[in-house]
């Protein structure tokens, strides 16, 4: 994913656990939590540097 987006792309998803958010750390992405929907907690925003 990482490679298909472009500079400032930006990725969300519902997936909020450690190992992912990890992962799309060591991929080169920024993460931060954001408010999720009714229903669900928080959501996961990576954005491409």
């Amino acid at each position: 994913m990482y490679k298909a987006l472009k500079n400032g792309g930006v990725l969300v998803t519902y997936a909020c656990r450690t190992p992912i958010i990890k992962a799309l750390k060591e991929a080169g992405f920024t993460v931060s939590k954001i408010p999720g929907p009714i229903g669900k907690r928080e959501m996961t925003r990576a954005v491409k540097r």
